[in-house]
């Protein structure tokens, strides 16, 4: 199952806006997803980082540059 907005609290902590901690948030994340048969989009992804820095904000900002790019 494709999920392009999630339902609930993310279930893997961000733990910062730079390239590894990124990528580390993202790879747990789609292990995750495949235990549970989902598939998280770049959506998804967006949706969930709104939880760890608000939107607007530079961190947001950064973060979602990052699994643009």
């Amino acid at each position: 199952m494709i999920i392009f907005t999630p339902s609930g609290l993310c279930p893997i902590q961000l733990k910062g806006t730079d390239i590894e901690s990124v990528n580390a948030w993202v790879e747990k994340l789609q292990e995750y997803g495949y235990s549970q048969r989902k598939e998280y989009t770049y959506r998804a992804l967006r949706y969930w980082v709104r939880q760890f820095y608000e939107m607007g904000s530079a961190e947001n900002d950064a973060v979602c540059r990052l699994l643009r790019d």
